[in-house]
C-alpha cells in the first residue's frame, strides 16, 4: 500500500475507542494519495466480549468525501471529517455499534474524493486476528507526587500499549504515549504532556489500557496500519 509524507501527532482512540490519529500536513503539489484503514475494536461490556470496527482515510490533500464498502457488499459506510481535520476522515463506533458478533474479515474497499474532484480507490484487508484484553492487576495513586501507577499482565499478541483517562461522559482527560510491548507498567505524571483536561479530586474517571497490534510492525509508518485494539477498562476515583 502507498505511503504519504505526513506528520504523526498523538495517540488517540476516539471510539470508545482510542485509536491512533494523525495530524497530517496537506501538500497540494504531491500526487493525490490516501491510506485506508479498518481497525477491530474489542472490549468487555458487563462481562461480555464485544466488537466494533473503526474506519479511517488518511490523505495528503483535503478530502471532499469518503466511503467504504464491506466484504458483504452492504450499503456504503460514509466517513466524515475526524476532529475537524481536512485530510483525515473517519467513521468511529458508538456504544450501540458494539456487538458480540465478530467482524467480517476480508477486503474493505474505500473510495475517497478530494476537493478537486479526483477520486482515489484502494482497500484495506482485515484479518480476524484478535488481541486478548489485557488484565489490569494494580492501580496505585500517589498523593505525594500526584501520579497514578498502572500495572498489568501482558498479552502475547500485543505489539504496543497506551493508556487513556476519560470522564464518565466519555470526554478525554488524558492520552498517554506509546508503551513498548514488553512493558507491564506505566506511570501518569502531572507534567508528562498527555493531559488534555485537569482531573478533579474525588471525581470518578474511566481508565483504559489499550493493547494494539499492527498489520506489519516493521513498516516505517506502522501506526497507519493498525489491525486491532483491545481495551481493558477500570473505574477509578481521582486522589481518593
Amino acid at each position: 500500500m502507498k505511503t504519504i509524507n505526513i506528520l504523526r501527532y498523538i495517540i488517540i482512540v476516539s471510539l470508545i475507542i482510542t485509536l491512533f490519529s494523525c495530524n497530517k500536513t496537506e501538500n497540494s503539489n504531491d500526487e493525490y494519495n490516501v491510506i485506508p484503514e479498518v481497525i477491530i475494536i474489542k472490549k468487555k461490556v458487563n462481562d461480555t466480549i464485544k466488537y466494533a470496527l473503526a474506519y479511517y482515510a488518511y490523505a495528503n490533500q483535503a478530502i471532499e468525501s469518503a466511503q467504504v464498502i464491506t466484504p458483504n457488499g452492504d450499503t456504503p459506510i460514509e466517513l466524515t471529517s475526524f476532529k475537524q481535520a481536512l485530510i483525515t476522515f473517519a467513521n468511529t463506533p458508538t456504544e450501540s455499534d458494539f456487538s458480540i458478533q465478530e467482524p467480517v474479515s476480508g477486503q474493505y474497499n474505500f473510495t475517497v474524493q478530494n476537493r478537486n474532484g479526483e477520486i482515489f480507490e484502494d482497500y484495506d484487508f482485515l484479518s480476524n486476528t484478535y488481541i486478548e484484553i489485557p488484565e489490569i492487576t494494580d492501580i496505585t495513586f500517589s498523593p505525594l507526587n500526584n501520579t497514578i501507577d498502572i500495572k498489568w499482565t501482558p498479552t502475547l499478541s500485543s505489539e504496543s500499549y497506551f493508556v487513556r483517562l476519560l470522564d464518565l461522559q466519555g470526554k478525554t482527560i488524558y492520552n498517554g504515549y506509546e508503551i513498548h510491548a514488553d512493558s507491564t507498567s506505566y506511570t501518569m505524571y502531572p507534567s508528562d504532556g498527555g493531559w488534555i483536561l485537569s482531573p478533579y479530586s474525588g471525581s470518578k474517571y474511566i481508565l483504559q489500557l489499550n493493547a494494539v497490534s499492527y498489520e506489519d510492525a516493521n513498516m516505517t509508518e506502522y501506526y497507519y496500519h493498525i489491525n486491532a485494539i483491545s481495551i481493558a477498562i477500570e473505574e477509578i476515583i481521582w486522589n481518593p
